[in-house]
């Protein structure tokens, strides 16, 4: 709804939800433009996938982002041992994070590119 009221040039003067509703109108609150409306879908989509992997948290660091895996995360260790190998500035510690550096042209990119890696490194069900 918000994409439409974006698309046709309007822009609420007030917004209000509960539970995931308040989530979504603050976060259009902080940034009331049709590209936020798009972020909040990629943050959806990063959230999923982090829930499905068992990611504790997803931080962002001055070089790129930090993933926290939880202890039983379902993450493939070849696949993750792949991902680290492949990538130039990633590293994973004994105490479940790994650390990647983003490209400049992944840097405007953050939650699509945790959630491709998420993904990537994910154990098959």
């Amino acid at each position: 709804m918000l994409r439409a009221l974006f698309e046709k040039g309007l822009c609420p003067d007030f917004l209000i939800g509960t539970s995931v509703g308040a989530v979504n109108a603050a976060w259009v609150a902080g940034r009331p433009e049709p590209e936020s409306v798009d972020d909040l879908f990629a943050y959806a989509r990063l959230r999923q996938a982090a829930e499905i992997v068992g990611v504790i948290s997803i931080d962002r660091t001055r070089e790129g982002i930090a993933i926290k895996l939880a202890e039983k995360a379902r993450v493939a260790p070849e696949k993750l041992m792949e991902l680290i190998r492949a990538r130039e500035g990633a590293s994973f510690a004994p105490s479940g994070v790994l650390r990647l550096a983003l490209a400049d042209e992944e840097k405007d990119e953050v939650l699509a590119v945790a959630r491709r890696v998420l993904l990537q490194i994910r154990a098959d069900s």
